[in-house]
C-alpha cells in the first residue's frame, strides 16, 4: 500500500507552558484536521507546507471547517504552500480547544509525506505566542478508507431508546430524520455538516420535535449527504 506520512513540525522551541498546543488528526487519506488547544486568544497563524512532488501544495481546499472559519478567519494558501490565517476585522479565535482549520486536497493516490511546519502564532495586538506540537505523524497505512453507510439501530425492538451509527465519506451536509408509517417526519435527529469519518452516532429518545413521546409502532429513519440517500425501519414498542 501507499503511504503517506505527514508530520506537523515545529520551529521553535517546545515550552513548558506553551500558549499554543497544535496536532494533527486524519479523518480520511486526503483530508487532514489542524487541532489547536490555546490558553489565550488567537488573532493569527502561518504554516509552510512542504511535499514531496507528487502534487502541488496549491491543490489543497476545504479550508472552511474549524474555529479560523468560526472566528471569520480569512485562511489562505499558495503555490509554494503557504497557509495563512487572519482575521481582516481584528477578531481573535478565543481560548479553547477543537478544530483550527482543515484540509484537503483533490488526489487520493498520494505517495511520500507532507509536513505542517509551524512559523507563527500570533496573539492580540500581533505579538508572538509560544507553541509546541502534539501527536507529529500520521501514517495513512492505518486509516481505514470511510465510505458512506447508515446501521441497523441498536436495540431494535427498543424502549425507550434506541442508538443509530452512522459513516461519512466527504464532508458536508449530513440529515437523519424519522418518519412514522404515513411518511410524515416526526423528529430531525441530525442536521449539520460533518467531516468524513466512521464513528458518528446519534440516539433517539422516542420523542418528537416537540419533545413529546410518541406511540409504539413503526417508524422509519432515512439518512441523507451528498447523493447517498438509505432508509431503514425500527420498532418502538412500551
Amino acid at each position: 500500500m501507499k503511504k503517506l506520512i505527514i508530520a506537523l513540525c515545529l520551529t521553535g522551541g517546545l515550552l513548558l507552558a506553551a500558549d499554543v498546543t497544535v496536532s494533527i488528526e486524519q479523518a480520511d487519506v486526503n483530508t487532514v484536521a489542524v487541532m489547536m488547544e490555546n490558553t489565550v486568544d488567537v488573532a493569527g497563524f502561518q504554516f509552510n507546507i512542504v511535499a514531496d512532488d507528487q502534487f502541488a501544495a496549491s491543490g489543497f481546499t476545504d479550508m472552511s471547517i474549524g474555529s479560523a472559519a468560526d472566528a471569520g478567519f480569512m485562511v489562505s494558501t499558495n503555490d509554494s504552500g503557504l497557509i495563512l490565517g487572519f482575521s481582516l476585522t481584528g477578531a481573535t479565535i478565543p481560548a479553547g480547544s477543537g478544530t483550527l482549520v482543515t484540509l484537503s486536497w483533490n488526489i487520493n493516490d498520494v505517495e511520500g509525506y507532507v509536513d505542517l511546519d509551524v512559523t507563527n502564532f500570533a496573539g492580540i495586538g500581533g505579538g508572538a505566542l509560544s507553541y509546541e506540537v502534539g501527536s507529529p505523524f500520521l501514517d495513512n497505512d492505518e486509516i481505514t478508507p470511510v465510505t458512506y453507510s447508515l446501521s441497523n439501530n441498536f436495540p431494535n425492538p427498543f424502549n425507550p431508546v434506541t442508538t443509530i451509527t452512522y459513516s461519512v465519506e466527504n464532508a458536508g451536509p449530513v440529515q437523519i430524520t424519522i418518519y412514522n408509517l404515513l411518511g410524515k417526519e416526526v423528529k430531525t435527529l441530525v442536521s449539520e455538516y460533518q467531516m468524513p469519518g466512521n464513528n458518528y452516532s446519534v440516539v433517539w429518545n422516542g420523542t418528537n420535535d416537540a419533545g413529546s413521546a410518541v406511540a409504539s409502532g413503526i417508524y422509519y429513519y432515512k439518512m441523507v449527504s451528498g447523493n447517498f440517500i438509505e432508509t431503514k425501519k425500527m420498532v418502538l414498542q412500551k
